[in-house]
């Protein structure tokens, strides 16, 4: 059966854009950063983990700098609602603060590659010629992996399929998460880890996806695809960003939380336990995730009334308190009760990209038309 044009076609064409674009992001983290050599290198080192060689890659940055200025941008959009407004009332001023993103992405890439060159000198046998050029060299080449990833995301966005910076994002984590289920199978085997706790994290990941999908439905409807693009995230603002599906207040709140544990000392990381510091940290991470919630709250009544609309006050505040409550429920339970699973904002990543991934491909899936039959003229 012949396929009408622009349909399979179209879509055959956008997977094979973003599988291109996966590939080559994956041959950058085996390509070393100019100046290092490995002669001499145990290669044990880089048999544990299959994300060890990419971090000494050209793309060892990752999207990481990307994250981190978006995140500190969607912060102040959210802790002062005016510059939410002045980035949804013209597409002029969402292509400039893009622009100053990408701007200060770059800039903290380099300062980043500094120190990464730096470090990479302090280490024998891998820098056989340290100094100056050695630095610069690192510096331009990451700066320019940097902005290689970002145009990447940018076209599996606009030409490929799902959203390019979450999917890039969500590539390693994966990965990570994939070392890690091994890990947990290899102490399932020594009898370190029970068959009652597999089946209890296992219960617990069914039941994260089901609470993602059912806040994902509760502020989108029937598709996460369909709904405006005025209260999104850069990049682009593009439709399809999972973190405008809520879960921002939870990576906002743990960023915050795990910065201020490490920096003062007073909090420090809690492990497993009961203890204070592991009370007053949890404690901390649920107020932040509730605050941010809210505020994320705020800043959509802020945007429905700059489009002239009447947003019920009521139901908003529902959905932000169930967005909290769910968001709590499931960073402390992953916490407390499952340490060895992976972290879960990664996680919610993984399941919206996911999610978000499926929903692309059946969107550029042909429509089928209703059966007509031959006897009606």
């Amino acid at each position: 059966m012949i396929s009408a044009p622009g349909t399979d076609l179209s879509l055959a064409r956008r997977i094979l854009v973003t599988v291109a674009a996966l590939v080559l992001y994956r041959f950058g983290c085996l390509i070393l950063l100019p100046g290092v050599e490995l002669t001499g290198v145990d290669p044990g080192l880089f048999a544990d983990s299959v994300t060890a060689m990419s971090r000494l890659s050209i793309f060892a940055l990752g999207l990481y700098p990307y994250f981190f200025v978006l995140v500190c941008v969607e912060t102040i959009k959210l802790l002062f609602p005016a510059v939410l407004l002045w980035e949804a009332s013209r597409a002029a001023n969402r292509e400039q603060l893009a622009l100053a993103v990408r701007g200060t992405t770059l800039v903290l890439a380099a300062v980043q590659a500094w120190a990464i060159a730096i470090a990479l000198e302090e280490v024998g046998h891998l820098v056989p010629e340290t100094g100056f050029f050695f630095r610069a060299g690192i510096v331009a080449t990451v700066v320019g992996a940097t902005a290689l990833l970002i145009w990447l995301s940018d076209q599996i966005s606009r030409r490929g399929i799902g959203h390019g910076f979450w999917l890039l994002w969500a590539v390693p984590t994966l990965a990570g998460m994939m070392l890690r289920a091994g890990q947990i199978l290899a102490l399932t085997d020594a009898g370190a880890i029970t068959s009652v706790s597999i089946a209890a994290g296992a219960a617990w990941l069914i039941g994260v996806v089901i609470v993602v999908v059912l806040i994902a439905k509760a502020r989108f409807g029937h598709s996460l695809l369909h709904h405006h693009a005025g209260a999104l995230s850069l990049p682009d603002s593009l439709v399809r960003s999972p973190m405008a599906f809520d879960i921002l207040p939870l990576f906002i709140a743990t960023v915050l939380c795990d910065m201020l544990a490490s920096a003062t000392g007073l909090l420090p990381l809690p492990d497993q336990g009961f203890s204070l510091a592991g009370v007053l940290y949890f404690a901390l991470l649920a107020g932040l995730i509730a605050s941010f919630a809210f505020l994320r709250g705020r800043a959509d009544l802020a945007l429905a009334r700059q489009r002239g609309e009447m947003p019920d006050n009521h139901a908003m505040v529902r959905q932000a308190s169930f967005t909290a409550a769910a968001l709590i429920v499931i960073s402390l339970t992953g916490k407390i009760l499952f340490p060895l699973l992976p972290g879960v904002p990664a996680l919610l990543v993984v399941i919206l990209v996911a999610m978000n991934f499926v929903e692309s491909i059946a969107a550029q899936r042909p429509a089928r038309l209703p059966h007509v039959p031959q006897n009606v003229r």
